[in-house]
């Protein structure tokens, strides 16, 4: 079917209704009659510049008159519209311009300078740039010399040739384009079966007044424009400040009465929250409102329910479904009745016309209920990304479907399943830099700003921390003297007050390194005011002293100075967030990592919180009783990997403890009866319940578990047969829907020892969980060999209140973690390199072997001292040093690292057993050229970033980046990271003793070693106290042979002591440096085998004399 062109379709609508009014904003309402005339301006504009159809035109425009105005001149004359954010920076501006070949930008004044800086800096194929004001458009050539030159003035008009409806006409990037994500390219002939459908579906007319919310470098834009140009309706444009502040738009939506809201389900809760703040009554808030169309996130049966309790059923909402490759929305629900589950996801509907959805598994069709990939198939969908042809073939795939007219489908990575009426249910998805004040820096880029100062010769910015370890930019500079004030007030015009230089210094000239680069390290260091050392019985205020006992509970240490540096007696990133955790209960101040961070010690730490904004500690509350309870967020990705996997044993968590002394039996089997009784989590299964999954809490009395017993005292080495036990039983399989998740045996190996092995499923506990079972367990034990009341305080939550919490929480904290960790892997991200030694199979598989290894005393205490200097944790040094590994064997310096973390940011789950771990995928970004100190630095300020987003789920991030599916290897790291601060597994761990008299046993853990990996490669690394640091390398055996592992050992050992010694040098140069030692050692080897293979031969020629 042949659609009328969206430009054809408004000439006809202006004809028809040439005096009202098109667009409105705060400032101004423009008629139809007047939008056209300045549209039909702008193209005779374009025109006058003989570029070629289906040249690329970039705006640099808010939403207004002037970029609807631009999107109509360029559709109408064949050019492909590219609408790009003017505050991004200039070399990401220039990188999107020269990917695509941008020849024209329509800008306002307000971002000429940035326009003329970008081609002084870097030039671009950029020929014309069109300014558009108060008055005619000016069209500005670019020169041979990267200049702005007046064009001459545009006489006559030139009429376009027509437009076809294949032809391309918008660029949207992935990201948004604040990053460097794909740019996809649309067709007329697609964008407007859109827009026809909508107004056809919905009965749109001229009476329509619809909000523009969407940001315009989102493709959605398109369809809030475009929906009330092409009925006569009018678009109405909020203030930027009113988009974000939720009581100022719902006044907006009320005084300019909107009558259709395209958003996503977040800003959809903001102001059905906001509501409710405000006390709202139930009523009909929005008399006007007739449609909220939603897509891009979840809708829940409870945002309709709540939505519906307060303002009532007469605006229709509608959740829609499809992806900005494939044009807009592609399906759609209006809804009606919703499940009774409040926490149910509601379904995207049914395809809209002209597309059509399926769900493969393999190669064939799904079943009704069948969980498989989402195919989008129409003749309407985008013609993939514009000048990348290997990512559009992997996206953008053949017909799965034989007998279709549609040749390209579109593979969108998401799961999903028909329901039984064959609607879709979405189920989720299978540098130089440093920052000031949040702000990203790109130092170069500022050096050059101020390098056009005239008299400075030469510009070297440093990041450095202040006295209250805040990042601030220091700027030195060569030539003429310059006055700091005056310089400050002249680059002001040009740079951000945010990312300001804090000083200015002169010097003669600048010491060079050996490589020839300006000695950053020989810079002379501002002045700062240093802290007076105190000793740890130093006088405290009351407030330091709560302080002190928060610090003292989290480090498990006696005493602790109100100077003494979090970073000095081993702070990590997680007990920060236990810090932060206690601080918000028993101060009720809610603080960041990068607050303490920044204020590292107990006196600045106090000062900060007291200094600090009043919140009310909310504590996790109590469901109600329920047959099944929801799911948490990686609960809900074990789950489905469960169901999917061959390999059933792969999330078994075992634990093997050796018991010696005299075992009372009998107390320690009610010990653990108790512990199973005190946590829910410990007897719950999980079962599908109208297609979802949910977990089923058991009584305690019913549940169907005991303690196995086995005595191996017969046997000559019981150990030995007690650990090939604990083996077989890590391996057996949970069936997670009868259960139990735990199996626990008691292994009898004389009158004085025994095993205990305790294996859980991933799915009900994680690491943290095995030190609080450990604790219960020992403390009931104790309580009944001794006849004493068990002294453990009761718990106030269960597993499923946390879960309905953080479901909730993610629901009103959504856009700000999304926004982080989609533009850290917006432009991608390419797979490890790593050296195999066997084809990567088809599937991926799992199977491990590992070694174990320390660190040499005197290196780990110089990495140390290393890490103190740079404030920054173990983890942070440990992470930098794998990063460095990883780039010895693979040159690669964009590498992404998986690492498992507690998220247990709320004080209410300290004591409890569960699933509170999130995997981050920490990407580090670096060069050859750095040092290992700003590798250093680097990965600190990156895992700081990342903690502060460690509440969004791991699954909602592969989700959100829209990662290709690889069958062979783990969907977005190659290599895993585990950091460990407090446990000692050197083969066996102190687990204390208990108690004294006949019943004392001693009790230590034995590390029973991984048979299983969930990546190539995973490293463990275990800091106690100040022992030499600890590494477990596993590897997976399908891929590489142990000869690998050997030397993946022997080099991190190397690179280690060359950090050590030199952690001043270069990335490259270390790793040379590592290649060297590795090639002398080779030399070396070969002669020692040359000089035995003499010393046989003389030794057989004399025996043979």
């Amino acid at each position: 079917m042949k659609y009328p062109l969206l430009h054809e379709l408004f000439d006809n609508i202006c004809e028809k209704y040439p005096s009202r009014i098109a667009i409105e904003d705060a400032q101004q309402r423009i008629s139809y009659q007047e939008l056209q005339q300045y549209s039909l301006q702008l193209a005779a504009c374009l025109m006058g510049t003989g570029t070629e159809r289906e040249t690329v035109v970039a705006t640099l425009l808010p939403a207004g008159r002037e970029l609807a105005a631009s999107a109509l001149a360029l559709f109408r004359t064949g050019r492909v519209y590219m609408p790009l954010d003017a505050r991004i920076p200039v070399a990401r501006l220039h990188k999107m311009l020269t990917s695509t070949g941008c020849e024209i930008i329509i800008a306002d004044t307000s971002v000429l300078d940035a326009i003329q800086r970008m081609l002084k800096e870097a030039g671009t194929c950029l020929r014309y740039v069109m300014v558009l004001g108060q008055g005619e458009p000016q069209l500005f050539t670019v020169n041979a010399a990267r200049e702005l030159t007046a064009a001459v003035a545009i006489t006559g008009h030139q009429e376009p040739s027509a437009t076809e409806p294949s032809d391309s006409c918008y660029i949207f990037f992935t990201s948004g384009t604040t990053g460097e994500g794909k740019p996809i390219l649309g067709s007329h002939r697609g964008l407007s079966q859109f827009i026809h459908w909508e107004i056809r579906e919905f009965n749109l007319d001229e009476t329509s007044r619809v909000s523009q919310l969407a940001q315009i470098t989102f493709d959605a834009s398109l369809r809030d424009m475009f929906v009330p140009l092409c009925t006569g309706g009018t678009l109405c444009i909020p203030g930027q400040d009113i988009k974000f502040q939720m009581p100022a738009l719902i006044r907006w939506l009320k005084h300019n009465s909107i009558s259709m809201v395209h958003c996503v389900p977040s800003l959809f809760r903001m102001l059905i929250k906001e509501l409710e703040q405000q006390g709202a009554h139930a009523g009909n808030h929005f008399p006007d409102l007739k449609y909220i169309l939603m897509a891009g996130e979840m809708l829940y049966a409870k945002d309709v329910m709540a939505w519906r309790s307060l303002c009532g059923s007469s605006t229709e909402l509608v959740n829609m479904y499809g992806t900005s490759e494939t044009t807009m929305a592609k399906t759609f629900h209006r809804i009606a009745a919703v499940p009774e589950d409040p926490g149910e996801a509601l379904h995207v509907g049914q395809p809209i016309d002209q597309a059509f959805v399926a769900i493969m598994n393999g190669n064939r069709l799904c079943r009704i209920g069948e969980i498989g990939e989402i195919f989008i198939l129409s003749h309407y969908i985008s013609k993939g990304y514009y000048r990348q042809p290997d990512k559009t073939a992997a996206c953008f795939v053949p017909n799965p479907l034989e007998g279709s007219t549609v040749k390209v489908a579109h593979r969108t990575g998401d799961l999903g399943r028909y329901r039984k009426d064959r609607s879709i249910e979405v189920l989720g998805r299978q540098d130089d830099q440093v920052k000031v004040n949040g702000i990203r820096v790109e130092l170069q880029e500022l050096e050059n700003i101020i390098l056009e100062t005239e008299g400075i010769t030469q510009v070297v910015l440093k990041a450095m921390e202040n006295a209250e370890k805040a990042v601030e930019l220091a700027c030195y500079y060569t030539g003429t003297p310059q006055d700091p004030g005056k310089l400050r007030k002249r680059l002001e015009e040009k740079i951000s007050g945010s990312v300001m230089p804090v000083c200015f210094m002169h010097l003669k000239e600048f010491q060079l390194s050996l490589n020839g680069k300006v000695d950053k390290a020989a810079l002379p260091r501002p002045t700062h005011v240093k802290a007076a050392e105190t000793k740890a019985d130093d006088a405290k205020t009351p407030a330091e002293s709560e302080m002190e006992e928060i610090w003292k509970e989290v480090f498990k240490i006696a005493q602790v100075g109100r100077n003494v540096s979090f970073f000095s007696i081993g702070g990590t990133s997680l007990k920060a967030i236990r810090i932060i955790s206690q601080i918000y209960k028993r101060f009720e101040v809610l603080l960041t990592i990068n607050d303490l961070f920044a204020h590292p010690t107990i006196a600045a730490l106090t000062a900060l919180t007291e200094k600090g904004r009043k919140k009310e500690y909310a504590a996790i509350q109590p469901l109600g009783k329920q047959d099944t309870y929801e799911l948490s967020g990686v609960q809900k990705r074990i789950w489905a990997i469960d169901q999917f996997s061959d390999n059933g044993a792969l999330y078994n968590v075992p634990e093997i403890y050796l018991f010696e002394g005299t075992l009372q039996r009998e107390s320690f089997e009610r010990a653990i009866h108790s512990l199973v009784e005190r946590h829910e989590i410990l007897r719950t299964t999980f079962e599908l319940v109208n297609g979802e999954p949910r977990q089923r809490i058991h009584d305690a009395d019913s549940w169907n578990f005991s303690l196995d017993f086995h005595d191996y005292s017969i046997y000559e080495t019981p150990l030995e047969n007690a650990i090939a036990l604990s083996a077989d039983a890590s391996l057996k399989t949970f069936d997670l829907e009868k259960g139990p998740m735990i199996r626990a045996i008691l292994v009898r190996l004389s009158e004085r020892s025994h095993v205990f092995i305790f294996v859980t499923h991933h799915i009900i506990s994680d690491a943290w969980s095995q030190e609080v079972i450990a604790r219960d367990v020992l403390a009931f034990y104790d309580a009944y060999t001794t006849g004493r009341k068990p002294v453990l305080e009761p718990l106030k939550i269960q597993y499923k209140d946390f879960a309905a919490w953080q479901n909730k929480k993610l629901m009103q904290r959504l856009d700000h973690h999304r926004s982080f960790w989609i533009e850290q892997f917006v432009d991608g991200v390419t797979p490890m390199k790593l050296p195999l030694d066997y084809p990567r199979p088809q599937q991926q598989t799992f199977n491990a072997k590992e070694t174990t290894f320390r660190l040499e005393e005197s290196t780990s205490k110089s990495l140390r001292a290393l890490a103190q200097r740079h404030t920054a944790s173990g983890f942070n040094l440990v992470l930098s040093l794998v990063n460095l590994l990883l780039y010895k064997y693979t040159d690669q310096q964009d590498i992404v690292i998986g690492s498992p973390v507690a998220d247990r940011g709320h004080a209410d789950t300290d004591n409890q057993v569960g699933v509170y771990f999130n995997t981050l995928p920490l990407r580090t970004r670096f060069c050859g050229e750095d040092t290992f100190g700003q590798l250093l630095d680097n990965v600190k300020q990156l895992t700081l970033k990342a903690f502060e987003h460690i509440d969004y789920p791991f699954e909602n991030i592969l989700e959100d980046i829209n990662l290709d599916i690889d069958k062979q290897r783990n969907p977005l790291f190659d290599v895993g990271l585990t950091y460990i601060s407090f446990l000692n597994i050197g083969g066996e761990e102190e687990a204390g003793d208990q108690q004294e008299g006949d019943a004392a046993i001693r009790v230590k853990g034995i590390y029973p070693g991984f048979k299983f990996i969930k990546s190539d490669l995973w490293i463990k690394a275990v800091e106690n106290g100040n022992e030499p640091f600890l590494f477990v390398f596993s590897y997976n055996t399908d891929l590489f042979r142990p000869a690998f592992a050997t030397k993946l050992i022997d080099d991190f050992r190397n690179l280690a002591a060359l950090v050590a010694e030199r952690p001043d040098a270069t990335l490259s140069s270390l790793v040379e440096k590592a290649r060297e030692a590795e090639a002398a050692a080779s030399v070396q080897k070969q002669q020692q085998v040359r000089d035995r293979n003499l010393e046989v031969l003389k030794n057989f020629r004399v025996g043979t004399r």
